[in-house]
């Protein structure tokens, strides 16, 4: 395209060229044709003549159109051109001829003589327009050489051909057109030649370029993924502290309630064990008691021995007394009665006593199992005493642990409230970075594709640079 606008900026020139120079050519000959306009009148007849046989539009239109002829010969450079105009222009020589010939047929010796005159101004009119002919068609056969060569190095140029340039001849009319012709080739072999290493050195950037926004691509899409992974961790970790905080305060409730507990315990137990020893020292008079009761039983047992013995001897009297009362006769019946009586008393009374005996014998034996039980429950009571004591130390020992687990898990549950806020923060913190991440990658990706875009045009360009051989 910018091929087709040279050449045609050309042809423009030139035709402006080739109408100033034949206006400047012209210009002396409509001055002297305005000299000869006081003469016509005496030509009128001759003109007449002229115009019956139609020379002059002849004329003019073989002259008009060897100009046209002309003109094309230069804009195209066409040989056929050549050979045409060298016909017109014997077509011209032709018709002047014709017009001598037709002048010198006339019968009026006057007209002949006017037509001599005429003949001597036209003449030189006539071989003016022979010499603007003239130099006209030397004028275009040295355009159209130089426009012939010209073109064949602009179509060369076009052709992508920048190593040769124009040979110009310094009397060439278009000296200085050839010479901007080379300035032109070389400046555009010089511009091809920078093209080209900026092209290449273009397409190594943007080849360096790509892998590293490959590699980041690949980064800010590994880093994502690890975002979300982490994201999604954080979110688990804060619902388990968030849940493990729920247990924490329940576990500190529950160490609360516990502790208090524990302390109505050690109460309970430090009541127990003055209870204890209270039922110990009970234990103890009741032991003293029943070794009391014992040692009264025992009392009780020798007077009731000593009763026995009494009874046995009351019988043995009583028998003796019935044995000298039967002796004595009638006089002895009441005392032998008497005497039955006070035996029967008697082995009543050693009944009763043996029966006394008995009993003693099993309060005695109760007493001793009493005695016994009561000293090993006493033994028991001292024994569960120090058990409650010792009970009652671990249960304040186990309070105090619980108090210090319930100290634990507030501080737990403040270092979980102050963690779950930590996690929130992080996550947000992690939200926010995946935003930018992904902001950053749908830059990237925006990028890739410019760069993309710049690599194809680069290309392009390339192939269209490779054209031209410099």
């Amino acid at each position: 395209m910018e091929n087709k606008i040279n050449k045609r900026s050309f042809v423009i020139t030139m035709g402006a060229r080739l109408v100033i120079g034949f206006m400047a050519l012209s210009l002396p000959l409509l001055i002297l044709i305005m000299l000869l306009l006081p003469r016509v009148n005496c030509v009128i007849t001759l003109t007449h003549k002229i115009h019956r046989e139609n020379l002059p539009p002849i004329l003019d239109s073989q002259i008009y159109q060897a100009q046209d002829i002309l003109e094309h010969w230069a804009m195209t450079g066409d040989p056929k051109d050549k050979v045409y105009f060298a016909h017109i222009w014997n077509e011209i020589n032709r018709v002047r001829g014709q017009w001598d010939r037709v002048m010198r047929q006339l019968d009026n010796p006057k007209l002949q003589h006017e037509w001599g005159k005429l003949q001597e101004l036209y003449v030189p009119f006539y071989q003016a327009q022979v010499s603007i002919l003239n130099a006209s068609r030397e004028l275009f056969e040295k355009l159209v050489s130089s426009s012939k060569k010209f073109r064949a190095h602009s179509s060369k140029v076009a052709a992508g051909d920048l190593r040769e340039c124009l040979e110009i001849d310094k009397e060439d009319i278009l000296h200085d057109l050839g010479h901007d012709l080379n300035l032109m080739t070389d400046g555009l072999a010089s511009i091809t030649k920078k093209i080209t290493q900026v092209s290449n050195d273009i397409v190594t950037m943007v080849e360096t370029v790509l892998s590293s926004a490959n590699e980041q691509a690949e980064g800010i899409t590994s880093q994502a993924t690890a975002m979300n992974e982490i994201s999604a961790s954080l979110e688990e970790i804060d619902k388990s502290s968030k849940k493990t905080m729920v247990k924490a305060q329940a576990l500190r409730e529950a160490a609360k309630n516990t502790y208090e507990q524990g302390k109505l315990g050690t109460e309970s137990v430090e009541h127990s064990i003055h209870g204890i020893k209270a039922s110990e020292e009970k234990m103890k008079l009741i032991a003293q008691t029943i070794l009391d009761l014992s040692n009264h039983t025992q009392q009780i047992g020798d007077i009731t021995s000593v009763v026995n013995t009494l009874a046995q001897q009351s019988k043995m009297l009583a028998l003796n007394a019935s044995i000298e009362a039967s002796k004595a006769g009638e006089a002895g019946k009441g005392f032998a009665a008497v005497a039955t009586e006070v035996r029967n008393l008697a082995e009543q009374s050693e009944q009763s006593t043996v029966h006394v005996q008995k009993i003693l014998e099993d309060i005695r034996r109760t007493t001793e199992k009493a005695v016994t039980v009561t000293e090993e429950g006493t033994k028991t009571l001292d024994s569960g005493s120090k058990c409650i004591e010792k009970a009652g130390e671990v249960i304040q020992t186990l309070n105090q642990m619980i108090n210090e687990a319930s100290i634990s898990s507030q501080h737990i549950e403040v270092a979980i409230r102050q963690e779950a806020v930590g996690i929130e923060q992080i996550v947000e913190s992690m939200n926010e970075i995946n935003r930018t991440t992904s902001t950053f990658s749908s830059g990237i990706k925006e990028m890739m594709a410019f760069i993309y875009k710049l690599d194809a045009i680069v290309k392009h360009l390339k192939e269209d640079v490779n054209l031209y051989k410099v």
